[in-house]
């Protein structure tokens, strides 16, 4: 073998281990490339779905800063409003303030007025006041005078009612006379039958209540009246209730009008009788 056929198989042998360890490192490249491109892709995938999260969450960020920026813009306009309210206050309270001294300007020259005004109308509400209790103190007395006036109208009235009652006792005396006088004649004749009309007992309502309204000596006024079925003759029992039930005598009446009578007071205790007791049959 010549030196150039060795040179060839060196040079083929070379060739053949360089050839190999390419095979290698492709294979191995290859490899090393088909993890890498694994892991990149996986890497990739969890980046896309982190880049979506945050593309969402920057979405509700950008969505939460619209509203906010909303808001704020109805703020600035509310507030623009009320600040063009205040400036219009301002410049109407500049006007009242500016109309409030005019006034008082002129109100000032009328004080002294006023005052001597006031003294004026005090001066007179004194001399009313004055007026007044005079004028009080003449209806006092007017008041005295006609309390006396009534006593005295009551007075003459039970005086009045009197004379009627006696004038109604002396007719009943005079009608039982005539009565008396008609029996007698008729006995004298022979006839035993009294004529229509003789004299009776005369009735009261057993459940008549009633009350004494005034005593004047030994009358008395009470209510009810004829209205009531008390009639002149009738003699009623006057008694107390409180303290305690007492008995004081009687009452025979010599007047009746619709709503009252007048009566004639007797019994043992007649001068206790006093308004407010009580009449019963």
């Amino acid at each position: 073998m010549t030196v150039l056929g060795k040179i060839l198989i060196f040079v083929n042998v070379a060739f053949s281990l360089l050839a190999a360890g390419l095979i290698v490192m492709v294979y191995s490249t290859r490899t090393n490339w088909n993890a890498a491109h694994t892991k990149l892709t996986a890497q990739y995938a969890a980046l896309g779905a982190s880049a979506q999260a945050d593309v969402a969450a920057a979405k509700e960020e950008v969505k939460d800063k619209d509203k906010l920026y909303q808001e704020q813009v109805q703020r600035n306009k509310q507030l623009d409003a009320d600040l063009t309210a205040a400036k219009e206050a301002a410049k109407s309270d500049r006007d009242r303030y500016t109309e409030l001294q005019k006034a008082q300007s002129g109100g000032i020259a009328n004080v002294q007025g006023l005052t001597a005004e006031l003294e004026r109308r005090k001066a007179e509400v004194e001399n009313q006041q004055r007026l007044r209790a005079d004028a009080e103190k003449r209806i006092s007395q007017i008041d005295l005078q006609m309390e006396q006036l009534r006593a005295d109208k009551v007075k003459f009235e039970i005086q009045s009612k009197e004379a009627v009652a006696r004038n109604a006792e002396f007719q009943k005396r005079n009608e039982d006379l005539a009565r008396e006088n008609a029996q007698l004649r008729a006995l004298l004749s022979g006839s035993a039958t009294p004529p229509a009309g003789a004299a009776g007992g005369v009735t009261t309502p057993e459940n008549l209540q009633g009350t004494i309204q005034l005593v004047q000596g030994d009358l008395a006024q009470i209510t009810p009246g004829s209205d009531a079925g008390i009639t002149v003759g009738s003699r009623l029992t006057v008694y107390r209730v409180s303290p305690q039930p007492e008995f004081l005598g009687y009452i025979e009446i010599r007047a009746v009008e619709p709503q009252r009578a007048v009566g004639q007071l007797t019994g043992p205790k007649a001068k206790q009788i006093r308004a407010g007791d009580r009449i019963k049959p």
